[in-house]
């Protein structure tokens, strides 16, 4: 059964001069404005504020240098894209900030594109303007981790297969289906977003056909053949990504686990998205009505009403019947609709200058995250009087490692082993990017063991490791020499503070 198309005023004209029209009214320029300024700000505040980069970028940065088809965790692409950034830019910050704000604004674009399907102009914009109130698409964005490419790749495949379904292009499918892998590439938890595609197309009566069914075919071979290299990777061995997701799973369970763990997420996940209904009911007030529209409109409320509920939906049902404590940032990359939605069910009736004024609150309000931000990422360490981990000086880390690795070898320092973030952000640092050893486990870094550690030799810093834990790795690397500990400033602006860090050397065998 055929979706009809809209009445959408000037973008649904079908000649040539109408789709121009559409396509350059007044809001196409503010929109792609107001994704440039977002990109901007967002890279250069986190880049200002923030000394050295955050714990689960480092991971990804260190995971990104062994180019394997999956880590311990979670799948490889994002740590690919880090690794990308370091061989383009080398050592330095503001390129892993810039790409995630990149995956921001794809985010952005995607939720546009099927908003003007269905809106006029001015709601479709401002649909996309209420993300800038969503942390998960602000806030939370300068620290790259798997959620990172998973919020585009999750937002095109809701793209392109409602732009499948509505416009019958049927390179939709097999694109949708690109995407959906490349979100597997990223983390599982598209499975999520996979299931409630499927079961749109079982159930919804317009889009049950024997099309819609080769069309999914084609989306879920597509899916599999982009994710299939991990895939096979994760066939082929003990699955340690399976592995650490079972290990979200409480071993003793009570009945309570099964309440705080959905309950808590779904108070984070309302927590982020309240603030656009919010923001919207200011300017248009608090009597929201359901707008009737044509069949396509009610077609594109259901679908948006699967897509952004369904997989949250699907997260609360697996943690109640698990018992699993659902971590709030694992809801990033299902938001990115909420607010088309919105206006797709609730669209006011209000006028351009309304929307215009909605538009200037959503940018007062990313404004004051955007300093929030800033503000506490630059102050917070110093009003605790402890400094953070954005603010350890990772340059002067790897520079007095290398020295005193040094004195021991003529060799470039090739392994750093021990507390993962020290490990890893010295890694960072160092020009020769050494391999990182994390806890000196095997099992979370497949490419060394302590073989690889005793025969090249290497260093261990630490900071807060137990005296049992570091008298075994000292049991286990015999002739290791604890150094002094590393003493570093990190200037402040009302106070300075320190950090001190413990390191050994593992020297090199004999030749």
């Amino acid at each position: 059964m055929a979706i009809p198309a809209p009445a959408l005023g000037p973008r649904t004209t079908t000649d040539g001069v109408g789709r121009l029209v559409g396509w350059l009214d007044p809001t196409v320029p503010l929109f792609w404005a107001f994704v440039a300024v977002h990109v901007i700000a967002w890279t250069i505040v986190p880049a200002v504020a923030q000394r050295c980069v955050p714990y689960d970028t480092v991971e990804m940065l260190y995971w990104g240098h062994e180019w394997q088809w999956g880590y311990y965790k979670h799948p490889p692409l994002p740590a690919w894209i880090a690794e990308c950034c370091w061989l383009l830019f080398g050592s330095v910050d503001w390129p892993i900030y810039l790409v995630s704000q990149v995956s921001v604004a794809l985010c952005f674009v995607a939720a546009w594109l099927l908003a003007r399907e269905v809106l006029a102009p001015w709601p479709a914009l401002v649909s996309v303007m209420l993300l800038e109130l969503c942390p998960f698409l602000n806030y939370t964005t300068p620290q790259w981790n798997n959620n990172g490419p998973t919020k585009p790749a999750w937002a095109f495949a809701i793209l392109f297969l409602f732009l499948a379904l509505t416009k019958r292009r049927w390179w939709c499918w097999p694109a949708a289906g690109a995407a959906l892998g490349l979100a597997m590439l990223a983390k599982y938890d598209v499975a999520l977003l996979v299931v409630t595609m499927i079961g749109f197309l079982v159930l919804h009566p317009a889009v049950r056909s024997f099309r819609t069914a080769a069309g999914a075919f084609a989306m879920l071979v597509a899916a599999g053949l982009v994710a299939a290299p991990h895939l096979a990777w994760l066939l082929d061995g003990d699955a340690p990504t399976l592995a650490y997701l079972r290990s979200r799973v409480p071993e003793a369970r009570s009945w309570l686990n099964h309440i705080t763990g959905p309950l808590g997420f779904l108070i984070a996940q309302i927590g982020t998205v309240i603030g656009m209904p919010l923001l919207v009911g200011t300017v248009f007030g608090w009597k929201w009505h359901l707008v009737a529209g044509d069949d396509r409109r009610r077609f594109a409320r259901t679908y948006l009403l699967a897509m952004v509920l369904g997989p949250p939906t699907l997260a609360l049902a697996a943690s109640a019947l698990t018992g699993m404590r659902m971590v709030a940032l694992w809801g990033s990359p299902m938001w990115t609709f909420f607010g088309v939605l919105l206006m797709v069910a609730f669209e006011p009736a209000g006028t351009p200058a309304q929307y215009q004024q909605l538009a200037r609150r959503c940018l007062a309000w990313g404004a004051i995250l955007l300093m929030a931000f800033g503000l506490a990422k630059a102050f917070h360490g110093e009003l605790k009087g402890e400094p953070r981990r954005v603010h350890y000086p990772g340059r002067a880390l790897a520079k007095e490692i290398n020295r005193r690795w040094s004195a021991v070898s003529s060799e470039p320092l090739t392994i750093i082993g021990g507390d993962a973030w020290l490990a890893g952000l010295a890694a960072f640092y160092d020009p020769n990017r050494p391999h990182v050893y994390p806890e000196l486990q095997a099992a979370w870094a497949p490419w060394l063991d302590d073989q690889k550690l005793r025969r090249a030799g290497g260093m261990l810093v630490w900071q807060e490791a137990t005296d049992d834990t570091v008298q075994g790795w000292l049991d286990r690397f015999p002739g290791t020499r604890i150094e002094p500990p590393i003493e570093l400033p990190v200037p402040g602006v009302f106070r300075n503070l320190s950090v001190r860090i413990q390191t050994a050397i593992v020297p090199p065998a004999e030749p």
